[in-house]
């Protein structure tokens, strides 16, 4: 079961709904898993621009929402990841309108 958590500036939902933008992301999982739909659970966690920085204090200031950054927590191997990786990052920009800009996604290790 892959975990999936997302935070980001609550503006970069540019108004889609959290909980759709969550389904779709564990529907897009499902689907390169070839898995039930129930396979990924997915949290969303908000972050506002007061509690992010990008570069340093001389560098530019935060020009835009923060883009989302994902951390799935999974029992997987490579190459699933990679389609989890995947599955994740063209949702996100779909739902989401990024046309292209960046979603951070790490993977870690589950154990439990």
């Amino acid at each position: 079961m892959p975990l999936i958590e997302i935070t980001a500036s609550p503006a970069t939902l540019r108004g889609s709904e959290r909980a759709a933008v969550l389904r779709a992301v564990n529907a897009a999982v499902a689907s390169a898993l070839a898995a039930a739909p129930d396979v990924a659970w997915s949290i969303w966690r908000d972050v506002d621009a007061a509690r992010y920085a990008i570069g340093s204090e001389d560098g530019p200031a935060n020009a835009g929402p923060l883009p989302p950054v994902v951390h799935v927590y999974a029992r997987r191997t490579e190459a699933e990841l990679a389609l989890i990786v995947e599955a994740i990052g063209s949702t996100l920009r779909e739902q989401l309108l990024l046309d292209g800009a960046a979603v951070l996604v790490t993977t870690q290790p589950f154990r439990g």
